[in-house]
């Protein structure tokens, strides 16, 4: 006798409430936290209409609207399991990596760095502001930080 096939059909439609916390971290306004499980980066997946998709987007696309095309989403909190779409904003890519918590340097650091003389070599800006030698010098010949 054969056993019944069994299929798995994802039903949801919708995060729910009972999918998040709300969670003080010491914001104006506290995060919704993901309560599920979350992927090794600390982001929340969810599956819907059998399609592995990030919850953060889900949630700003249900709730706010389209992300334009070629914009990340930003988490003004920095909790990468936050889902609550007033702390996503749109941002480019290299907006996003420069407001990042690995982030080193301010946009007035950098316009610094540029207007420090070429007589100083790019080492010692370097150590001056704790960065590698070749990120001192693609700064300052003007091939990251573009504004």
């Amino acid at each position: 006798m054969a056993w019944p096939k069994h299929v798995r059909r994802y039903r949801r439609t919708a995060i729910t409430e009972d999918d998040w916390n709300e969670e003080d971290r010491g914001h104006v306004s506290p995060c919704w936290i993901f309560n599920k499980a979350l992927s090794g980066n600390g982001y929340a997946n969810v599956k819907m209409s059998q399609k592995q998709v990030k919850a953060h987007r889900w949630m700003y696309e249900h709730h706010v609207g389209q992300i334009p095309s070629g914009l990340h989403l930003d988490h003004l909190c920095r909790q990468p399991a936050c889902v609550r779409p007033d702390h996503l904003e749109p941002v480019t890519i290299g907006e996003n990596l420069r407001r990042g918590t690995n982030a080193r340097l301010t946009k007035d650091q950098v316009r610094e760095i540029r207007l420090i003389p070429r007589t100083v070599t790019h080492y010692a800006v370097a150590d001056q502001y704790g960065i590698s030698y070749s990120h001192a010098c693609r700064i300052r010949n003007g091939k990251h930080w573009q504004e």
